[in-house]
Formats: C-alpha cells, structure tokens, sequence
C-alpha cells in the first residue's frame, strides 16, 4: 500500500495499525493472512504540519492454516462406536480435503466419510481404525496438514 505525500522537507511516512507503528513508507505484505485485514493509517509529517489518511485492508482469500485449530493430536475413540475427527482450518475460498491413515488414502466407504465440513467420520470403530490420520486441507491459495493419532478403547 503506498501513501503519497509532498512537502518541503519531504514529509517522513509511517503506517499504523490498531495503534500500533506497522511501518514506514511503502507497506508490502509478501504473503498476506486473514490477520492481515483492518484499518490503517497513513501519517506524513514534516516541521510545518502532520496529515493523516486511512485505508481499509479486507483479505478475503487465503491459504489454509491450522495454526489457530489444529486436529487434536490425542484422539480416542469407542470400540463399535462412531468416531469423528475435526479438520476445521481458517481458509478462503474453502478448501478440497483429504484424509489419511498412515500412508493410506482414505476415500468415502458404508464405514469411513469425509463429512461436509472437512471432519472424517469413521462407523462400528475397530481396533483395525486405530492410528495416525492426517488431515490435507488445500485451495488455489496454497495447502496445509494437521495430524493425530486415534485410539480405540474398549
């Protein structure tokens, strides 16, 4: 984002965001997150005078990223039960998911889906269930992964 401004001294530019200094002259955002998005203000001041602007930053794509919700690392589950594991990544547009055991790559069967919503449903859970998942969220912005490992109990 560049803010212009003339003066005689040349006026020195600094950004805020939130209150906060967040930098000086010309801002550049080399891989731009949802945190990213706000309101910031541009002021130039030289000795005669200081003059403010503001420019609204709304990000509304984004790669995915499991930094804020990761999948749980621990995960139990009941012998012949229904066991369900969250894969909620923040990420715009929404992402393609896939899921693996191991290696494995897991597709839609009558016992093990992945559900609407990224989360991997597994039915009549056996102890054969047990293992590392891994949960691949991905769109045109980029990919992530998260992984856990579930255990059968009972």
């Amino acid at each position: 984002m560049r803010c212009v401004a003339s003066g005689k001294p040349f006026p020195f530019i600094r950004w805020y965001k939130d209150g906060y200094m967040y930098g000086k002259g010309e801002l550049k955002f080399s891989s731009l997150t949802f945190d990213d998005s706000g309101m910031y203000q541009c002021i130039a001041e030289n000795y005669w005078g200081i003059k403010y602007a503001n420019a609204e930053l709304r990000v509304v794509a984004w790669a995915p990223t499991f930094e804020l919700n990761p999948v749980k690392y621990h995960l139990l589950g009941a012998k012949d039960g229904r066991v369900v594991i969250e894969c909620k990544p923040r990420a715009a547009p929404k992402p393609r998911y896939t899921w693996t055991k191991g290696k494995e790559v897991l597709f839609n069967t009558s016992r093990v889906s992945v559900m609407p919503d990224g989360s991997l449903e597994i039915r009549n859970a056996t102890k054969n269930d047990e293992g590392f998942y891994t949960c691949l969220a991905e769109n045109d912005r980029g990919k992530a992964n998260s992984s856990g490992y579930l255990i059968i109990t009972g």
